[in-house]
């Protein structure tokens, strides 16, 4: 975002903490910026609605609220069952078992539902629920659901799918510990394609966000609803691709 606000003559100002809720967030700096690009369910829907009147939004994830928005989502539902159809179908793999975030999370909700098509495609059963959800999605909380799938009764799952990279390098770490083989008692899978997927050992199979590119077309948007305000509101759905490597038995 910075490096294309940049080449349109803008400054990029990052707001990532909430400290005293997203609307004393907003309200400090509407007065100061020409735009905003707003990542889903951050700030109240109508906050945003105010806001909108006088300046450009652009919507980064999560379901489309407000339909008179520039809104922008990467294909998680589909990275997700592409991902989840792989394991199941040139690994041979049935009991598999996902890892999501918060329901607040709508990233990781689309991951599950994608998740819940491929088990539904492959004659498996469909979940009600992810059978672990955490709050954070960070490595210390992938590292406990690990711990968490391997402690619970019954059959342990033959692969661990997670809902972030995070989340799922933190997994290997617990298992290694616990002195499970991946992938060769449980496979592991994350989603989004950060640098330490392709660093930790086994290498993470994930699914890669077009980061960049969500980034990138985000200020696209803004700068052309500056230019004209009474275009018509764009819905982008961009798309995203499968890594195979070596943690579910790749490469």
């Amino acid at each position: 975002m910075e490096r294309a606000a940049r080449r349109h003559g803008y400054a990029l100002l990052i707001a990532a903490s909430l400290e005293g809720g997203p609307e004393s967030l907003v309200a400090k700096v509407a007065g100061r910026v020409d735009g905003f690009a707003v990542l889903a369910r951050t700030v109240p829907t109508e906050d945003l609605e105010v806001i909108s009147n006088r300046l450009p939004i652009v919507m980064l994830a999560g379901p489309r609220e407000i339909d008179h928005l520039d809104h922008i989502v990467v294909a998680n539902a589909d990275g997700e069952r592409a991902l989840a159809r792989h394991v199941i179908e040139d690994h041979g793999l049935r009991r598999l078992a996902f890892v999501a975030g918060g329901v607040e999370s709508p990233d990781a909700e689309a991951r599950f539902s994608g998740f819940r098509e491929a088990c539904r495609d492959a004659g498996l059963p469909v979940p009600d629920a992810p059978d672990v959800r955490v709050g954070m999605m960070t490595q210390a909380e992938g590292a406990w659901a690990a711990e968490a799938l391997l402690d619970r009764a019954g059959e342990r799952p033959e692969a661990m799918l997670f809902a972030n990279d995070q989340m799922a390098v933190g997994a290997l770490r617990a298992l290694e510990r616990r002195g499970v083989r991946v992938p060769e008692d449980i496979a592991v899978t994350g989603f989004d394609g950060i640098p330490l997927g392709r660093i930790v050992r086994p290498a993470l199979t994930t699914v890669r966000q077009p980061i960049r590119q969500l980034g990138e077309q985000a200020v696209e948007l803004l700068v052309r609803r500056l230019g004209d305000s009474g275009r018509a509101p764009v819905s982008l759905m961009l798309p995203v691709s499968l890594v195979r490597r070596a943690s579910c038995g790749c490469g």
